[in-house]
């Protein structure tokens, strides 16, 4: 459309194939507004269809934040788009946020109105960087993050009716943010910071979440993970899954295959030193079958310098990075930088055995 932006593209595909995209659009020059978009390919991506605006405000003091889309892995032609509306005052000094979500039971030609999920009480208080998967024995289960002033808590909410109604957070854990810089400046590295992201075990009967996030408490980034396996009623302590302490990790991102085996993908600067010219970085997949995790595995080629990264408040790959699976194999999808001095950025693929 007429937007200037279109940003946070999140993409997910059915059983039957149809794939669904959302992204958050706004422009602030010509026509001033934001919006939530989606559209859908029938073909694996090589043709989309018409843009379905799901909500839009024509000013900009209204933020769809860290949207996420997912379809139903169990039925064709269902999915569904949820979103945090940020409401700001017109000095942008305080904000009001809350939790919606849309849903297609046709394959994408409609959409539902926006339901209201979340509201949480307070001012400066909202969820972020909400995300719903699919239980295989039935039900929903959503990570988030909530932010509540200077506070920032993994959290969980879950439904049983499809959606319609979902419970209270559960809070998983504190999130000691994390602050990631290059050793010989301190410049700063923008990465996933406080997101949340979750996987389902696919398998029947299953009812085991896993929940991977950064948190800075040991005194060093690193990547946590948590799981629960009673739909996200409770959920066990933490725990580190990056291999090495004393290296910043971030940006983590889990997904569990066929076989119930957990993979964990993010990166980290162990191959960075103070004498390189370049901020030496690589990208690391690690798995679980139920008890601790197997030695780390490099997925990026040679390491890679992220001070070539485009700067948005620091050097900047993305917000999130994608991990599938096909069948027993992992589909890692991660940004890298490309050989030129400033930028640009590529997106790779891998594959990569599961057990």
């Amino acid at each position: 459309g007429h937007y200037q932006r279109a940003s946070n593209p999140q993409l997910s595909a059915g059983p039957d194939g149809r794939m669904y995209l959302a992204t958050y659009a706004a422009d602030d020059v010509t026509e001033p507004g934001t919006a939530m978009l989606v559209s859908t390919s029938t073909d694996g991506g090589r043709s989309w269809g018409p843009v379905t605006t799901l909500v839009s405000d024509e000013e900009m003091l209204v933020d769809y934040d860290r949207h996420s889309v997912v379809a139903d892995p169990h039925r064709p032609g269902h999915a569904m788009v949820v979103w945090t509306e940020q409401v700001f005052t017109p000095d942008f000094a305080t904000f009001d946020g809350r939790t919606f979500v849309a849903r297609t039971t046709d394959g994408g030609r409609t959409w539902s109105r926006p339901r209201l999920i979340l509201d949480l009480p307070g001012t400066e208080v909202t969820s972020f960087a909400v995300e719903i998967v699919h239980l295989r024995g039935g039900g929903l289960v959503a990570g988030l993050t909530i932010i509540e002033g200077e506070r920032f808590s993994a959290a969980a909410i879950r439904s049983s009716n499809g959606g319609r109604t979902w419970s209270a957070p559960v809070v998983i854990d504190v999130i000691d943010l994390a602050e990631v810089t290059d050793p010989r400046d301190g410049s700063a590295v923008r990465h996933g910071d406080f997101r949340v992201d979750i996987a389902a075990d696919p398998r029947p009967g299953r009812r085991t979440v896993h929940a991977v996030w950064t948190d800075d408490g040991a005194g060093t980034p690193q990547v946590l993970h948590s799981r629960s396996t009673d739909a996200g009623r409770t959920w066990s302590r933490p725990r580190r899954v990056s291999a090495r302490p004393a290296v910043p990790a971030f940006t983590p991102a889990v997904a569990v295959n066929a076989a119930g085996t957990v993979g964990v993908t993010y990166y980290d600067l162990s191959a960075d030193t103070v004498a390189s010219p370049a901020l030496d970085t690589d990208y690391w997949f690690t798995a679980s079958s139920g008890g601790g995790w197997s030695p780390r595995r490099r997925l990026t080629a040679g390491s890679f310098d992220l001070r070539r990264a485009s700067v948005a408040f620091g050097f900047f790959l993305g917000d999130a990075m994608g991990l599938d699976t096909a069948g027993r194999a992992f589909v890692p999808a991660f940004a890298v930088t490309g050989p030129l001095v400033v930028g640009p950025t590529d997106v790779v693929a891998a594959e990569v055995s599961g057990r």
